[in-house]
């Protein structure tokens, strides 16, 4: 065999060889993992969505699992139970619904200011929420376990505060008192799917209902007063 039919050979095969020159070895890449806090508020946004989308408490861990996109293993792991996450998302209702008003009236503020300013917060979070935190409290009551006591303590708590703030002001018995807080807590209620659809802009909703709630008390006072000269 001539030199140049050798060399020619020899070129060949390194150049079809694939033993001798190795691809370089890839280096995998692991996912990032979430901080613990994002996955649990993960889970909770996605059990909001299908209270909100059903309008029902009634969700099972698999569901949510499913819309928030992970295992099932996963969200009984930071929520062992369905009730836990159901006391996890009222507890953190509760905050942002105080979060809204913390600090915003002292003992100080009068009853008239107390109401101007929890009307207007009241109305932003039906805006923003919708009606997301009576549905929760509603369904925390019929469940029952610590969902339900939970629900029933913050209730007390606000009417209770409510009650005294309207019998100091206006000099009212308790029984009268008690019956126009449950019957205007109530009443706000029903403005949700107005402020949700845009027929009705906050502020327009929160002077208008201010304005109302104030001359109600007013003329209940001049009804039911027990002190002659109601403040």
């Amino acid at each position: 065999m001539c030199s140049l039919t050798r060399n020619w050979l020899i070129d060949l095969k390194t150049d079809t060889d694939t033993t001798t020159d190795k691809p370089a070895k890839r280096t995998r890449q692991r996912a990032k993992r979430l901080d613990p806090e994002v996955r649990r508020n993960l889970i909770l946004d996605a059990a909001t969505r299908l209270i909100q989308s059903s309008q029902s408490a009634h969700f099972t861990l698999d569901e949510v699992a499913a819309e928030a996109g992970v295992s099932r293993p996963l969200v009984h792991r930071y929520f062992p139970t369905r009730e836990q996450i159901f006391v996890a998302l009222l507890n953190r209702e509760f905050d942002l619904v105080i979060g809204r008003q913390d600090g915003l009236v002292s003992e100080e503020t009068s009853t008239e200011d107390a109401h101007r300013i929890y009307i207007r917060r009241h109305f932003e979070y039906l805006e923003e929420r919708g009606r997301f935190y009576h549905l929760l409290l509603s369904e925390a009551q019929v469940a029952g376990g610590e969902a339900a006591e939970m629900a029933k303590r913050f209730s007390k708590d606000a009417n209770t505060y409510w009650v005294q703030r309207h019998m100091e002001t206006y000099g009212l018995p308790e029984n009268v008192a008690r019956m126009g807080v449950l019957m205007t807590i109530s009443a706000l209620r029903g403005a949700e799917g107005s402020l949700r659809l845009g027929k009705v802009d906050v502020d327009e909703a929160s002077d208008f209902w201010t304005r109302f709630i104030l001359a109600g008390w007013k003329a209940v006072s001049e009804k039911y007063s027990e002190s002659d000269d109601p403040s």
